[in-house]
């Protein structure tokens, strides 16, 4: 068995090169597996914090948050 950078073994893994894939299905595949996998109560709860942190630095530099 050949142990070069070209070659390489996954035991029990199907691999597919992602240059052999269309880009739009490429992106398809990653949004697929990232939403899969991540927390919306996470999510949700860093979405909030952002805010947060976002409002507290507008108004230390002198703007209101809430002026449109």
């Amino acid at each position: 068995m050949s142990t070069g950078p070209g070659h390489r073994s996954f035991s029990g893994t199907s691999t597919t090169q992602a240059e052999a894939l269309p880009l739009d299905v490429l992106a398809a595949v990653l949004k697929a597996a990232i939403t899969a996998r991540r927390d919306t109560r996470v999510l949700a709860a860093l979405l909030e914090r952002e805010e947060a942190e976002r409002r507290r630095l507008l108004v230390s530099v002198g703007f209101d948050p809430d002026a449109d």
